[in-house]
């Protein structure tokens, strides 16, 4: 995984990284941990990514904000600030979970 960070013409301070795909197919659904108490956690069993994700993506993030932009662009890791302010431009915002 690459890591980049720049600062905007704003003044805004981004992280940029690439995040590669990793997906694996669902689980069975069979609970292999043996009785129902035994599923605190929950479900985990994945899920199938939307299409755009299945060959990565890159991600951008100050503290106020996380961007995501899919496909990942071949060229984001050399390319020069003006281009990736046009991909930060492009990437959809995250919904962030506490």
């Amino acid at each position: 995984m690459a890591l980049r960070e720049y600062r905007d013409a704003s003044g805004i301070d981004w992280k940029v990284w690439d995040v590669p795909p990793r997906f694996a197919p669902k689980r069975s659904g069979v609970d292999r941990r043996g009785t129902p108490e035994r599923r605190e956690a929950g479900d985990r069993r994945r899920t199938t990514p939307p299409p755009e994700w299945v060959h990565g993506w890159i991600c951008f993030q100050t503290s106020a904000e996380k961007r995501r932009l899919c496909p990942l662009p071949p060229d984001w890791e050399d390319a020069p600030l003006e281009r990736l302010e046009q991909y930060r431009a492009l990437a959809l915002p995250v919904r962030q979970t506490i």
